[in-house]
C-alpha cells in the first residue's frame, strides 16, 4: 500500500499563532502600509525577531495577501494613461482622446488593399 510522507521543505519559523495574527492584521481595512511595518508589528506583539524575507514570504506566498496601500508613483506618471503603450504616436493619442476609434480600424491614414 502507498504511504503518504511529509511535503519537502522546512517548517515555517513563525508559530501558527503569529501567522494567524498576521492574517487578521492584513484583513483589516486599514491593513499595513509596508512589510517593514508588519515586521515591527510581529516583533511588538509576539516578541519574536525575524527577518524581512520571512515576513514578506509569509504574507505574500502563505497568506496570499497584498498591502492595503498602493505604492506611490512618480509625478510624471500620474497623468499618463496606463491603457496605452508608451510609444503611441501623438496624432493617435489625440484621436483616441477625442473618441475617434477609426484611426485604429482602417480610418484616415491607413491604406487598404484594393
Amino acid at each position: 500500500m502507498l504511504s503518504l510522507g511529509q511535503a519537502p521543505g522546512a517548517a515555517s519559523s513563525l508559530p501558527a499563532a503569529v501567522i494567524a495574527g498576521m492574517r487578521e492584521k492584513l484583513a483589516t481595512p486599514a491593513g499595513v502600509s509596508s512589510y517593514q511595518q508588519l515586521q515591527q508589528w510581529v516583533e511588538q506583539t509576539s516578541h519574536l525577531r525575524t527577518t524581512y524575507t520571512v515576513i514578506y514570504y509569509t504574507a505574500t506566498k502563505v497568506l496570499d495577501a497584498r498591502l492595503a496601500v498602493p505604492r506611490p508613483s512618480h509625478e510624471k506618471n500620474r497623468g499618463r494613461s496606463s491603457t496605452l503603450p508608451r510609444r503611441v504616436s501623438q496624432p493617435l493619442k489625440a484621436g483616441l482622446q477625442q473618441g475617434r476609434t477609426g484611426l485604429l480600424a482602417g480610418g484616415a491614414g491607413v491604406r487598404r488593399a484594393a
